[in-house]
């Protein structure tokens, strides 16, 4: 009897014993959850707020914490026959807002190769964007914008601008969004002299004061189809110059995070530095974006 009761104490010690370490691993699981969930609660991609980044911080109840959206897109063009050319075009932003303050960051690179009967061309361009906004009253924002792009095809080494101005929200519905504003830059071209050259003619630094216009407008069309347009007119100090870009942009939604983008851009370029190219190019391209 003596050993049954020191069989059933010993068994009692050794199955307490496995009750505390069992329990032991669960809180410090349940510990290291939460840590980790808490480590990245200052970060979110505000998924039950919808399409936040087009919208002001004043149009919902965002959480304490900065929210990010993020878009890659990406096309490809190839033609065969007397001509052959592949294009690729990609671009990748990053959109992060806390509170009032918004900062977009876009890289675009777009790379061209074309075989025409021996003749091989190549063409590659690569933009940086940077624009802040702050949102100082309900309907107006203070931004401004840092630009770097280099482009073989207008012989551009360096091109950095520089603006700063007021963005007006006029029309903010569930359907539609419209924006408009008024800015003031500068201009600065560092030319590929050495290229330019060899195509005869010797292109000399651009610098510049210009005033731009900016103008967006969101159409929501479904929880499905978007579709946008964007106008960038930009009117330089001391000549008759100037250059347009409109981008004109129809989302469609396949998946969550994957959707079919179709956009058609006009750049028209009537400055004293670009005289020996064309003023206007048309671009229709059709990709897939996947959005985080």
């Amino acid at each position: 009897m003596k050993k049954i009761f020191l069989l059933l104490l010993l068994f009692l010690l050794i199955f307490s014993n496995i009750s505390i370490i069992a329990a032991e691993e669960t809180a410090e699981k349940a510990v290291s959850k939460d840590t980790k969930q808490n480590a990245f609660s200052w970060i979110s991609n505000g998924a039950k707020l919808g399409k936040w980044w087009l919208r002001r911080s004043r149009d919902y109840t965002a959480p304490n914490a900065i929210l990010f959206h993020s878009d890659i897109k990406y096309s490809l063009n190839n033609e065969t026959g007397n001509e052959e050319l592949t294009k690729h075009k990609l671009n990748v932003s990053l959109i992060l807002r806390k509170d009032i303050c918004t900062n977009y960051l876009s890289f675009n690179l777009k790379k061209k190769d074309m075989d025409y009967r021996g003749s091989v061309i190549k063409n590659e361009s690569q933009k940086f964007e940077d624009t802040v906004f702050i949102e100082i009253l309900p309907f107006m924002d203070f931004m401004t914008t840092f630009e770097w792009e280099t482009n073989d095809k207008k012989y551009y080494l360096n091109h950095y601008t520089y603006s700063g101005g007021l963005y007006f929200t006029l029309l903010n519905t569930k359907q539609v969004i419209f924006k408009i504003g008024g800015f003031y830059g500068h201009d600065n071209i560092e030319y590929m002299n050495e290229l330019s050259e060899l195509m005869g003619k010797k292109q000399e630094d651009y610098d510049k004061d210009y005033f731009r216009i900016y103008q967006r407008s969101t159409f929501l069309l479904s929880d499905i189809i978007t579709f946008s347009e964007k106008l960038n007119y930009n009117s330089y100090a001391g000549n008759n110059g100037y250059d347009l870009e409109l981008n004109l942009n129809c989302n469609v939604k396949i998946t969550r995070n994957i959707s079919l983008d179709t956009s058609y851009d006009i750049e028209r370029d009537a400055t004293e530095g670009n005289s020996a190219l064309e003023k206007e190019d048309q671009e229709l391209s059709v990709g897939i974006k996947i959005s985080f």
